[in-house]
């Protein structure tokens, strides 16, 4: 290695500093004695991709107590940096998969949903509201193989007159 290869590595994590430890602090945070609300001002210092990292690493029982702390657009959030999300949707009671279901995006939703039994699955988009069930049916309606399987429902309407200043 030579000394600038050195210099750019250390710029580098200058710029990006890894925090090789963030798991053990998300865990200490999650089984600390603090209340809820301190717990989840701590966990907000967090991505919810380092959070969909620690999942695995809890009992069901403390990932219950996470969900509860963090709220359910939160744990939405979390459930789509998830890479076997379904596991952990199966775990919970039916009302609740289906309102963090219906809180992601509905392409992340239908992508979970499409590895669930279809019973399952089918149990927990009657339990999601009208809006979320037309998205996710949407979606659903087109082939792996076609471009519409893949779209958002999300879309930015701009108006003509608008200016940038």
């Amino acid at each position: 290695m030579t000394v600038e290869d050195k210099i750019d590595d250390k710029e580098l994590k200058d710029i990006n500093p890894q925090r090789d430890d963030y798991e053990d602090e998300i865990i200490q945070i999650i089984k600390s004695d603090e209340p809820a609300y301190k717990k989840k001002e701590e966990l907000d210092d967090y991505h919810e991709n380092d959070i969909a990292a620690v999942l695995e690493k809890l009992d069901v029982k403390e990932r219950r107590k996470l969900y509860s702390i963090m709220g359910l657009e939160r744990v939405s959030e979390v459930f789509a940096y998830l890479d076997d999300p379904e596991e952990f949707i199966e775990e919970l009671d039916s009302e609740l998969a289906a309102d963090i279901l219906e809180n992601m995006e509905a392409d992340d939703a239908v992508d979970i949903l499409d590895e669930l039994e279809d019973e399952k699955s089918e149990e927990l988009i009657q339990l999601m509201d009208k809006e979320a069930k037309k998205d996710i049916d949407l979606i659903q309606s087109y082939d792996d193989d076609e471009i519409g399987s893949k779209m958002t429902t999300n879309y930015v309407t701009l108006t003509l007159n608008l200016t940038i200043k």
